[in-house]
């Protein structure tokens, strides 16, 4: 139904075994399973945010492999706010990534994002 309206398709996970939610499933452990899930909804993009994770190129290398094994083109993004300079990496494993923490949708916010 989304692409038949010309829209991509997004879905949201975590790194670790849980997201950053409470009582949110991540992916940590299920890589094949969850990318392939991905796949056969017809996920275009996925966020793959970095709470919980121990090990962060580990667990983006592991997905950026998952998804790239189902033979579906979907995008990967990469959260961890900016903590481990992922402009120098990142595009390792991933199409886009974070270089900021959250951005609350005000104008301080923005300013904050823009002065780190």
């Amino acid at each position: 139904y989304v692409h038949s309206k010309g829209l991509t398709f997004g879905l949201y996970t975590s790194g670790g075994k849980t997201g950053c939610m409470p009582n949110r499933a991540g992916s940590r452990g299920h890589w094949q399973q969850d990318a392939q899930s991905f796949a056969d909804w017809g996920v275009d993009w996925v966020k793959m945010d970095w709470c919980g994770g121990s090990d962060v190129h580990g667990s983006y290398s592991n997905m950026s492999k998952a998804l790239n094994a189902t033979g579906r083109p979907i995008s990967l993004n990469m959260c961890e706010w900016g903590l481990q300079s992922p402009w120098e990496w990142g595009g390792n494993y991933a199409q886009s990534w974070r270089i900021t923490k959250d951005h609350a949708g005000t104008w301080e916010s923005t300013k904050a994002a823009i002065k780190a």
